[in-house]
């Protein structure tokens, strides 16, 4: 049968249309991987920082052992802290970027209240394996293989386990309730309820809702890829599936995790878990770093930062190494890094009463 010249012209036209979907998918899942691998890469230990380390602490020494676990096939590096304490064991999950320095106030904090503590650097950060983050599972994915290794080490496994965690590892206590693991108490700042969330809410920072929703199905398709079953653990789902103490915290300002947006907290109406607790910050420190901190601390930290940039105004954003370091050595980390008395102290009272009603 003879194909007409109308005929043709639409067979073309189907067949470029075909062609042009093909290419887009292709174009838009490669594209969405790059993006997403760059922004996952490897949170190495900065040089200079305005924060307290572990290894600034000499006391700590005594107290502090390396130990080693795998998530995956990397090789994991924790921190075991105030090993001598018998009133649980606090195990930390950070957010992404940092590491298990980045909780070295609560770190000291905590050991003088009597509880040993676990923290460790995930995948891809500090002094962990890994040639990136991966993604906003990988937390969950981490601390699910740091509990493992807990319960077979001799020399933990018998304190009861606590969890604490911030932003990337807010999620991580709370979506980690949904395995084995015998959690008495977890207490998540920051956290989102489920992967896909937070990276819709932060892909629609970087390029708005419109592209952001035409993208969608390929950052799903990298999650699902990258993650399989573990790529979207609902926390909301996880707490409700255990019986565990949870105290979740969210500052109103908070804009790297928000409020009414992706945060679990946004979520509190359908956890139907009765031992869930809930504290919204809605003061003057309502943000994602600083609802810790005192309001002293917060202070200074935007002094420095002003000072900063004019230093960065002064060389064009190539501070010399040596003007660079009289900066960082003359900071107090002592007021940068001090906590809010209140704010821990609530903390430790929920783990104390956890603790007292799993007896």
């Amino acid at each position: 049968m003879k194909i007409t010249k109308r005929q043709l012209i639409k067979r073309i036209i189907i067949t470029l249309l075909c062609a042009f979907i093909l290419i887009f998918c292709i174009g838009s899942y490669f594209s969405v991987k790059f993006i997403l691998k760059r922004n996952f890469g490897r949170s190495d230990i900065n040089y200079f920082t305005a924060f307290l380390r572990l290894e600034d602490i000499d006391h700590l020494d005594k107290y502090k052992r390396v130990e080693t676990f795998y998530s995956g096939k990397n090789r994991m590096i924790g921190y075991v802290c105030g090993n001598e304490n018998g009133k649980g064991l606090i195990v930390m999950s950070h957010d992404m970027g940092g590491g298990a320095e980045s909780f070295t106030s609560e770190i000291l904090y905590f050991i003088e209240q009597g509880y040993c503590i676990f923290a460790f650097d995930n995948t891809g950060c500090h002094n962990s394996e890994g040639s990136g983050m991966i993604g906003m599972a990988q937390s969950a994915v981490d601390l699910d293989a740091a509990l493992t290794y807990v319960e077979s080490n001799k020399k933990l496994k018998n304190l009861p386990i606590l969890l604490y965690g911030h932003g990337w590892g807010g999620y991580a206590v709370a979506a980690v309730l949904e395995s084995d693991h015998d959690v008495k108490a977890s207490v998540s700042i920051a956290g989102y309820n489920t992967p896909m969330e937070i990276l819709k809410e932060l892909s629609e920072n970087m390029i708005g809702h419109t592209l952001t929703d035409i993208e969608y199905p390929f950052i799903w398709l990298n999650n699902k890829l990258t993650f399989g079953k573990k790529a979207n653990i609902s926390a909301v789902d996880a707490i409700n599936s255990s019986d565990a103490y949870v105290m979740i915290i969210h500052g109103t300002g908070d804009e790297t995790v928000k409020f009414d947006g992706a945060s679990i907290i946004a979520h509190k109406d359908e956890i139907t878990n009765s031992n869930v607790v809930y504290k919204e910050f809605d003061g003057k420190l309502n943000g994602h770093n600083n609802i810790s901190m005192t309001e002293e601390g917060a202070e200074y930290l935007k002094e420095l930062d002003k000072e900063y940039d004019e230093l960065n105004k002064q060389y064009n954003d190539e501070i010399p190494h040596e003007i660079k370091k009289e900066f960082y050595n003359k900071i107090d980390k002592n007021i940068t890094c001090k906590l809010s008395d209140q704010f821990m102290s609530d903390i430790n009272n929920f783990y104390l009463h956890a603790l007292a009603m799993s007896n």
